[in-house]
């Protein structure tokens, strides 16, 4: 009996730590498992947006979910014709959006290429699509340019009334939107549609003395930047552990240029710097950390790195205002844990923390070897030496060493180890009486990957605004507009 429930308990582990990674080692390729959009429906009728490249059948919902006919049929599509304006498709299309109606909560995974569409045909009237990427739609090209309506021409989810009535002027990848057009028209995509202000993306590296290595960087420079005199607030964002993840990430994966500029744009922040590091597959401790299933686990003094090397470095060689008053840092997923830990560790260098999807207590991992771990086939093989740990619990200082601190911690309800493992902090942070935002977002009427980078090009703009809010607070900043 014990025996049996231990493998139900290791396998019930293998499938959170499978889901929760973006990419897998399989036959000794890598499988980029960013490709798995998952489908959240709530009881009642739901909005989605279909991101996929490819038609699937109805049945692969049907499937996994019970699904509620409603005057014959369980998935309905608007035509905008006037005569005959519902359709009942028996495909999923890319590039459409659809209503479902569900007898329960419940969720799918898909696999597929995300949607490469260029162009969408609008007829004249409202039309309901799927965005294929992250896109300033007053920028948007094509012959609906001038024909869409100027005062409700977008309507997006909005996610605390379960309604498509949010006017919304940004399209995000993956999610379904109400647009009124005023005549037949062709909607043209192209890439990095927001309109940038010519802030500046530099790679660059130095030396780490705690790594003993060279370590590379992103940063991003404002526009000013190079034709002022200014020091600007710096912002530091910690790429999670996939193994496609890197220095990279948050603007190649993330989007977070995009979604700096687009703020600016809006005028709801000033200028910051941004630098993204290289953390391998670390969770920022001194010595070994980091998930540890699908790839090594990083071993150095990532703690010191980013302390003693990394912020020094950068107070040095850019026009930083070198104040724990105008220094924050985000991490996600491995770093969420890492972004806390050093910052309670050391309170003297930051003002601002933020975790997304993150893992606060102690966890540990089952060692599994994933080769062959499909959809659909067996091959998941338990070897001595199964437990080891990954995080260490994130130690909650005396209230007076943080109060100047502002934290925020975010994530997808449907993202249930690291919604546990949030929650969880939550509470002990309410424990000890030490303010702090928490976010649980619903995220559950659109297709997407809830730990892995769709989630932080939806909503790391909070985090950013959070932090722009808190340099306004202690006089850095005149509020922005």
């Amino acid at each position: 009996m014990y025996k049996h429930i231990f493998l139900y308990f290791v396998f019930s582990l293998a499938l959170i730590s499978f889901s929760s990674y973006a990419q897998i080692a399989t036959s000794g390729e890598v499988d980029d498992f960013s490709n798995y959009h998952t489908i959240h429906l709530s009881k009642g009728w739901n909005v989605i947006g279909y991101p996929l490249d490819v038609e699937i059948p109805l049945d692969t919902i049907k499937n996994a979910c019970k699904l509620e006919p409603y005057n014959g049929y369980e998935v309905h599509e608007y035509t905008g014709d006037q005569k005959n304006p519902w359709t009942y498709p028996t495909k999923f299309q890319p590039g459409k959006g659809y209503y479902i109606n569900s007898k329960e909560d419940c969720s799918v995974a898909l696999l597929g290429e995300a949607l490469k569409l260029e162009k969408l045909n609008l007829k004249s009237g409202w039309n309901l699509i799927t965005s294929p990427k992250l896109v300033a739609f007053n920028n948007i090209l094509g012959t609906c340019k001038g024909k869409l309506d100027d005062e409700e021409h977008v309507l997006g989810l909005n996610e605390e009334t379960g309604k498509m009535d949010l006017r919304t002027n940004t399209l995000e990848p993956g999610s379904a939107y109400w647009i009124f057009s005023k005549a037949n028209c062709e909607l043209t995509f192209s890439d990095r549609q927001i309109p940038l202000s010519k802030g500046e993306i530099k790679e660059s590296s130095f030396k780490s003395n705690a790594l003993k290595t060279e370590k590379k960087y992103n940063i991003y420079l404002p526009s000013s930047y190079s034709t002022s005199s200014q020091r600007y607030p710096v912002l530091y964002l910690m790429h999670g552990a996939g193994l496609l993840d890197s220095y990279k990430s948050w603007i190649k994966d993330g989007h977070i240029d995009e979604i700096i500029e687009n703020l600016r744009q809006e005028s709801r922040i000033e200028e910051m710097i941004l630098v993204m590091p290289s953390v391998d597959r670390s969770g920022l401790e001194n010595g070994c950390s980091g998930p540890g299933e699908i790839a090594p686990q990083s071993c150095g003094n990532y703690e010191d790195y980013i302390v003693q090397d990394l912020i020094p470095f950068i107070d040095s060689t850019y026009r930083t205002i070198s104040d724990k008053s105008a220094r924050g840092i985000i991490g996600f997923s491995s770093t969420a844990h890492g972004a806390y830990w050093i910052a309670f560790r050391n309170p003297e260098l930051f003002s601002f923390v933020a975790g997304y999807s993150g893992y606060y207590q102690n966890m540990y991992s089952i060692i599994l070897n994933y080769k062959n771990l499909v959809p659909g086939v067996a091959g998941i093989n338990i070897g001595p030496g199964l437990v080891k740990r990954i995080f260490n619990e994130v130690k909650i200082p005396p209230k007076e060493k943080i109060s100047h601190m502002k934290l925020y911690l975010e994530v997808s309800k449907y993202d249930p180890l690291s919604e546990r493992q949030t929650k969880k902090f939550h509470k002990r942070l309410e424990k000890a009486g030490i303010k702090h935002t928490y976010v649980i977002t619903p995220s559950g009427f659109q297709f997407q990957n809830i730990h892995y980078w769709p989630f932080i090009v939806k909503n790391a703009n909070k985090a950013v605004l959070a932090f722009n809010d808190n340099l306004v607070q202690q006089n850095f900043l005149v509020k922005a507009g």
